[in-house]
């Protein structure tokens, strides 16, 4: 999965996918713990280009329902700015893999 496949027009969050109720049960000071089992299990499921989205969204403090709540253009902008942290925690990624594998017979 390229980088450009999250984001553009047809715009779709994976995280859609997790239950309103699990991914706000998980966040909640109720200690549900059948609410967290849940997003876990969902979480597991998410390939890791869906768990980085959610990453980044956690830090900025957003939740799918949140996005779901916001005008077009609102939720525009919010999407691009995702996809721009995601974008550069894979550049981030990358850099720091490069120079991990070391030919010690050199």
């Amino acid at each position: 999965m390229s980088i450009s496949s999250l984001g553009g027009a047809s715009y779709v969050s994976p995280l859609s996918a997790i239950p309103q109720s699990a991914a706000s049960g998980a966040a909640s000071s109720s200690g549900s713990g059948a609410a967290a089992e849940n997003f876990l299990m969902n979480y597991s499921n998410m390939t890791p280009a869906q768990q980085m989205q959610a990453s980044v969204m956690s830090s900025m403090g957003i939740t799918n329902a949140d996005l779901n709540n916001m005008s077009p253009q609102e939720r525009n902008k919010i999407e691009q700015e995702i996809q721009e942290k995601v974008k550069q925690a894979v550049q981030n990624q990358v850099e720091k893999k490069s120079g991990l594998v070391v030919d010690i017979k050199a």
